[in-house]
């Protein structure tokens, strides 16, 4: 009786770890890197208003942590013989906001504080940017890209795997990753002293990015 206890105790402890564990696979990350421009590229627009970015963080706390999204404010990619060969898109960090609330109170209060010092201090640091140094085509659709990542004032390298396709006159690119925040100087709550309220380091990211001439 006891050793079936102690088994399904693991149980329920691996369970409540992995529902607490980021779903995605971890970007590779390093010093940022040389960004080259092929100015003779052809330009696409990001469509700001058919773009999204969303993400989800974890605490070490049964079933804790938070998930939202950030308005993608604009950019655009450079594109060269069906190549992608540079550009960027620009996140407004003003508009980080909570999804999973439904008490507009406490939404309210955890948007003031992501917005905060603590956390993106978006009066200081409006935007967060990722520039493409490289797109290497895989199978199909499937690609890896590689640029820097801005936040704040950090810029690391960041690559992932992404499905982009090309149509006539559109581009649409989606990735899904993780992101270690403490790469980019955001460690709040990440000492061990918060014991079980403790955020995790790693943040999901997943965005869907559309392009038009």
């Amino acid at each position: 009786m006891k050793k079936t206890f102690i088994i399904l105790a693991t149980v329920a402890t691996m369970l409540v770890a992995c529902k607490n564990d980021p779903k995605n696979k971890e970007a590779k990350t390093g010093d940022a890197t040389e960004i080259k421009n092929d100015s003779a590229g052809q330009k696409y627009t990001i469509v700001a208003s058919e773009s999204s970015l969303n993400w989800q963080a974890y605490q070490t706390l049964a079933n804790g942590g938070h998930k939202g999204t950030i308005n993608i404010a604009g950019g655009e990619l450079s594109v060269n013989s069906g190549n992608i060969r540079g550009g960027n898109f620009t996140m407004d960090m003003t508009s980080i906001t909570p999804t999973e609330m439904p008490e507009p109170e406490k939404q309210a209060k955890l948007q003031k504080h992501l917005k905060s010092p603590d956390f993106f201090d978006v009066e200081k640091y409006k935007d967060a940017e990722f520039t493409i140094a490289e797109v290497v085509k895989g199978n199909g659709d499937s690609a890896t890209i590689k640029g820097n990542l801005k936040i704040k004032d950090m810029t690391n390298m960041i690559e992932f795997p992404a499905i982009i396709k090309m149509e006539d006159g559109k581009i649409t690119a989606t990735a899904s990753f993780s992101i270690d925040r403490k790469k980019w100087k955001l460690n709040y709550m990440s000492e061990k002293s918060f014991g079980d309220k403790i955020i995790k380091d790693m943040i999901d990211i997943d965005f869907n990015i559309v392009v038009k001439k």
